[in-house]
């Protein structure tokens, strides 16, 4: 019985390794004149630029994504060939909390981190 529980673990754990931290939905309808800007701000995580507003070239939509980090974000983008993200929302909600107890009672909040973003390719 304890090699049967040890083995359920270790085969819980193996499959939870190879699991991507990103949902990704494609993007199915028209390409169109998507918005561009003339000084949009950049920030490059691991080679891939991450835009948080429209570029300044032309660009077609790849899919959307949810992750929960840059990095995770430029694995997602190198996945997909795309050739950057675009972010539309960046958000931290609090999701529970750990107490300790002893002579002082002390409180940490967990959190959780979601970026969403649009993968694009440029024209």
């Amino acid at each position: 019985m304890k090699n049967l529980r040890t083995a359920l673990l270790v085969l819980c754990f193996c499959t939870a390794c190879g699991t991507p931290n990103y949902h990704f939905v494609a993007y199915l309808g028209q390409q169109s004149n998507w918005t561009t800007s003339n000084g949009s701000y950049v920030k490059t995580v691991e080679g891939v630029p991450i835009y948080t507003q429209y570029p300044s070239r032309p660009y077609e939509l790849v899919g959307a994504v949810i992750v929960d980090s840059d990095k995770a974000l430029a694995r997602a983008v190198k996945y997909y060939h795309a050739d950057a993200a675009l972010v539309y929302r960046r958000g931290t909600s609090v999701t529970g909390s750990v107490v300790l107890g002893g002579p002082l009672w002390m409180g940490f909040p967990i959190t959780e981190t979601r970026i969403s973003a649009q993968l694009i390719r440029f024209k």
